[in-house]
This record gives C-alpha cells, structure tokens and sequence, in this order.
C-alpha cells in the first residue's frame, strides 16, 4: 500500500503530522508508523513495515509504503 501526503492540499493533516514529527526527532519512518492517521490505520491492518518512498520539503509531498 502507498501513501501520498501534500501539505498544500485542503486535507494536509497526515503531511503536517509527519513533519512535526520529524522536527521532534522522530525517524521518518516512526513519524510515519505513530504520528499519522494512515500509520495508525495501516498497522492496526496488519502493516508492519513503513518505508518512506520520497520526502520532497520543497513541494511538500511525503510518499509512504507500507507492507506486510
């Protein structure tokens, strides 16, 4: 399963998540697994493995996988 946060968008709540997570010292992965809706989502179905695809600051785009 992937993911794609944009923190330009009108839902810009998974993007701004992850990022204040990363400012907090959080791994992107970890911000991906615990500070996101998508994360809790994905784990609670079983998701065990995040690994972060793209992370793009400058066009505010986060691209997430997520795997069994």
């Amino acid at each position: 399963m992937r993911g794609t946060w944009l923190g330009s968008a009108d839902l810009a709540d998974s993007y701004n998540d992850f990022s204040n997570a990363i400012k907090e010292g959080l791994s992107p992965e970890e911000a991906a697994k615990t500070r996101t809706f998508t994360g809790h989502m994905a784990n609670k179905r079983g998701y065990s493995q995040f690994k972060v695809i793209e992370l793009n600051e400058v066009e505010k785009r986060v691209v997430v996988e997520f795997r069994k």
